[in-house]
């Protein structure tokens, strides 16, 4: 985030709102793409790696494999309907192309990042993290700078840094787990199937909530007016950066208890403190960027961009709603309640399509973000409703935070 910063007011001068419009519109697909195309195979490999019965090589080999598979399908698809596509997104189909590449490279590399969070690597993780956010900005930097001052650039720069990643991760997962992919055992696949298949829908719908509103806003309103939506992001991505180092440990602890101490009433406890007091520091966050948006903004990208500071809180707000939902999803991810994970993302993920429908039309591009923060208070209810009935959790219990 601290590099991101840096260097926002040199993206600033070189590119246009509709630059930062594609900018959005690729960062906000890209996500789907490789969900869909990785069948929900990253969520089995959670649910199933601490399992004794499963051998990790095999089933880390096993899900890659699955992933270049469907990868071969969609981008024959990609290719033959390039034009149909673009149209739909409102962008060159140039970029389509260039995004069906970087889905390879992308979708490998997040094999790696997910193994690392689920395995407790936090050294490994923030350095392979945090490294790749520093090289990809400064790459940016020279292709707009040297290359192109348009969103071509930002394609470019995209794709030759997933590739280095692309590399450094095959590397880690041979040293580090053993993973041979051209092993022609296939031990796991159905087992992984099974269990990641009906995650689909709930991953669909996990996008609809998520990013539906870029294409709504871009077609409804205009891509310039997405552009600044994706800077108002860039500033309230403050909140989600943070959210992610909490939900890596969150997630390693969770599922490492969970699993053989669900009933233990301490363990409980903790977990529920977790979430509360992440949840108030998110908060506290966000309304701290509510004070400083259009100084931010000022600040860093000048007075050309000034509108997406009106988008920085309520982004931001929606990021404090993602950290409680996912925390709230892993319980029901533990009991392997596929079915009520999909509807609930079926549900909250076609409201915001509808919201952002009415919204946007009846009020302009606000809607776009109110939208997302109606839909997640929605799918915040619904999953806690759940998972009280799976889970007796201490969520009202008056010494839970008696200081000792």
């Amino acid at each position: 985030m601290i590099s991101g910063f840096v260097f926002l007011p040199i993206y600033g001068k070189y590119l246009s709102n509709y630059d930062f419009g594609i900018w959005g519109l690729m960062t906000s697909i890209s996500p789907l793409l490789f969900s869909i195309i990785h069948l929900g195979t990253t969520s089995a490999i959670g649910a199933m790696f601490y399992n004794a019965e499963y051998k990790r090589p095999a089933l880390i080999a096993d899900s890659m494999r699955l992933f270049i598979l469907t990868y071969l399908i969609f981008f024959v698809i990609a290719i033959i309907l390039r034009d149909f596509i673009s149209s739909l997104i409102g962008w060159h189909y140039q970029a389509t192309i260039l995004l069906a590449i970087l889905i390879l490279f992308s979708g490998i590399n997040n094999f790696a990042t997910t193994i690392f969070q689920i395995d407790n690597k936090p050294i490994l993780y923030a350095f392979y993290s945090s490294i790749k956010v520093i090289v990809s900005n400064i790459l940016l930097i020279l292709f707009v700078t040297f290359y192109k001052n348009n969103w071509i650039s930002i394609f470019y720069s995209a794709i030759v840094i997933e590739f280095i990643y692309f590399i450094v991760s095959i590397i880690l997962l041979i040293k580090e787990y053993n993973v041979n992919i051209f092993n022609k055992n296939i031990g796991y696949s159905k087992q992984i199937l099974s269990f990641s298949l009906p995650l689909l829908p709930s991953i669909a719908s996990d996008w609809l909530l998520r990013s539906s509103n870029r294409i709504f806003l871009s077609n409804f309103v205009s891509v310039e007016e997405n552009g600044l939506l994706t800077i108002g992001y860039k500033f309230g991505n403050f909140v989600q950066n943070i959210n992610q180092a909490i939900s890596r440990a969150f997630g390693a602890y969770f599922f490492s208890n969970m699993g053989v101490n669900a009933t233990d009433e301490n363990t409980k406890k903790r977990i529920v403190q977790v979430i509360y007091l992440t949840t108030v520091l998110l908060l506290i966050v966000a309304i701290g960027l509510l004070i400083t948006s259009e100084l931010l903004v000022q600040l860093f990208v000048g007075n050309k961009f000034i509108g997406a500071s009106k988008y920085v809180f309520f982004i931001a707000l929606s990021f404090v709603e993602l950290s409680l939902f996912e925390k709230m999803y892993n319980f029901l991810l533990n009991k392997k309640k596929t079915f009520i994970i999909t509807s609930i993302s079926l549900i909250t993920g076609l409201s915001n399509v509808g919201l952002n429908y009415f919204l946007i039309k009846k009020i302009g591009s606000m809607g776009a973000i109110y939208s997302l923060n109606i839909s997640y208070f929605l799918a915040i209810i619904l999953t806690w409703v759940s998972v009280n009935y799976y889970y007796k959790m201490p969520w009202f219990n008056k010494i839970l935070f008696r200081i000792r």
